[in-house]
């Protein structure tokens, strides 16, 4: 389960405390503030694409198991609305696509998101080559 920041906004307790006192290096309004420009569609679409994975696979380290810890220090993007929109209605398409038949193949939209995600990671074509064969493996 994801939340942005802005949907915690009035919400006190002991947990989202520590969590910014541990985890950040910004202020709880300065999140939040943040996070009124971010689509959750948008962080779907990074968090499933193929550089999230390896992003990830990297902070894990030879750790078995994923935690919360793993996903919160992958770096996301800074992206306008402009620069999000294309991610999002890739995703609202995969979305649709699946709900009518969990089965149907989305690849071809997946790699699309892919190629959009590595744009905003600033990858050179050597980095996307890699990670490409990566995932082919």
């Amino acid at each position: 389960m994801a939340l942005l920041w802005k949907d915690l906004h009035g919400v006190e307790n002991k947990s989202i405390a520590t969590s910014i006192k541990k985890f950040s290096t910004m202020s709880r309004k300065d999140m939040e503030e943040l996070s009124e420009s971010v689509d959750m569609r948008y962080l779907l679409g990074v968090m499933n694409s193929k550089y999230a994975s390896v992003l990830l696979t990297n902070n894990r380290g030879g750790d078995y198991h994923i935690t919360p810890e793993h996903i919160r220090n992958i770096p996301i993007p800074s992206a306008t609305s402009a620069q999000q929109k294309p991610i999002i209605t890739l995703v609202d398409k995969i979305l649709s696509v699946k709900k009518d038949n969990p089965q149907n193949d989305t690849s071809t939209l997946e790699s699309q998101i892919d190629a959009l995600v590595y744009d905003l990671y600033g990858l050179t074509d050597d980095d996307v080559k890699i990670i490409e064969s990566a995932n082919r493996m």
